[in-house]
């Protein structure tokens, strides 16, 4: 079975028997990478059936050369972390990156982890509240990473995550160094300790 769209570029009708289709909601960030959205994941089959993705994903998508490099070197850290014998929880799990072969825009496809501390209580707050759980979830998955030889680079409430059940994540590599120093480490983790306590960190770089 064949289906058509319309290329909203172009204008011109684009015919195709079997493809993904990634539908946008709610945007829920934007940075100098790109925006972020909730998404879902449509499989539509040469047979014209279709299937729909019920995991919950989000959407990165780059605007810029910048970003699509940013976005790219944020996939390959993912692709390292999934290469790891014992797979590190906590962090988002990574569908893939799909490359615009004719434009700056690319879309790196992730699992839904939940709502960032920096909103958890509705409003921005650069200062949080953690539970000791969550606390030692936290430093579980910084720990995990620094196991694995990644320096995330840009721990803030932003990129931290809680679900609904309470499970923790961190989130956005594209800062992401592999091979750190013990010295960068030692002062990441010292970081997140202080983010933990309730001190402001998000402005202090």
């Amino acid at each position: 079975m064949t289906r058509c769209y319309t290329d909203v570029a172009t204008g011109s009708a684009v015919h195709y028997s079997e493809c993904i289709v990634i539908r946008l909601f709610e945007r829920i960030g934007d940075g100098a990478t790109g925006d972020v959205y909730r998404a879902k994941l449509e499989l539509y089959r040469s047979s014209g059936g279709s299937d729909t993705c019920d995991e919950p994903i989000v959407v990165k998508l780059s605007r810029t050369s910048e970003g699509q490099a940013a976005l790219e070197h944020e996939y390959s850290i993912y692709e390292h972390l999934s290469t790891l014998r014992t797979p590190l929880k906590g962090i988002p799990p990574c569908l893939g990156l799909f490359d615009g072969d004719e434009s700056e825009q690319s879309a790196l496809i992730l699992g839904d982890c939940g709502q960032t501390l920096a909103l958890r209580t509705g409003r921005y707050e650069p200062a949080v509240t953690v539970s000791n759980i969550e606390c030692s979830g936290y430093l579980r998955i910084l720990d995990g990473l620094h196991a694995a030889d990644v320096l995330h680079g840009d721990l803030r409430t932003w990129n931290m995550l809680i679900d609904d059940d309470g499970q923790p994540a961190l989130i956005d590599f594209d800062r992401a160094r592999r091979n750190p120093s013990q010295d960068d480490i030692v002062k990441e983790r010292a970081r997140l300790v202080k983010l933990l306590d309730g001190f402001e960190v998000d402005d202090d770089s």
